[in-house]
């Protein structure tokens, strides 16, 4: 019984010198959160523009995938939306700043899938021509491909500079 209170004592205080030293749990998780949420929605974003992609040549494309890609995207957006506020921020300004970024990028997440679901009206329409629907869904794709670059830029410059400030190896 001794022997499990001392581990029990070491391990609480091994945890508290992480946490002092900046390595802290706390910082982790919340890193850890955050870029597993953004890998998830930016893979389901890249495999809706991937099954639009047979309009750009006038080719048909898989409606039912599209729309069940969309779906799942959706769903992940908005539990990350209602979950970031309770993502238990760290104490330094680079969580924050990391934090907002996150949150601007699922904003953007959101407004792409919105303009997916234009894109989805237009392969829809029979009154639409194969060729003026490939360019509009490429006009579409185009778009959402050039804000989720620029937001994946800014989410690993963001965590950049969290993981300095807390101590936390890249990966």
């Amino acid at each position: 019984m001794n022997a499990k209170i001392g581990i029990g004592i070491s391990v609480v205080v091994l945890a508290a010198t992480l946490m002092l030293s900046g390595r802290g749990a706390s910082a982790k998780i919340f890193n850890d959160k955050i870029v597993e949420r953004s890998q998830t929605i930016d893979n389901a974003s890249s495999s809706i523009m991937t099954s639009m992609a047979p309009a750009f040549g006038g080719q048909p494309v898989d409606l039912a995938l599209v729309k069940s890609r969309h779906a799942t995207a959706r769903k992940w957006v908005e539990e990350a939306l209602a979950e970031a506020d309770s993502i238990p921020l760290p104490s330094k300004p680079s969580a924050k700043a990391f934090l907002d970024v996150y949150k601007s990028h699922l904003a953007n997440q959101s407004q792409i899938l919105k303009d997916f679901e234009s894109g989805i009206a237009i392969i829809e329409d029979a009154a639409v021509a194969p060729a003026e629907k490939g360019k509009q869904i490429h006009s579409i794709v185009f778009a959402a491909s050039t804000l989720q670059e620029a937001d994946t830029i800014r989410i690993q410059q963001a965590q950049k500079a969290f993981a300095s400030d807390f101590n936390l190896p890249l990966k």
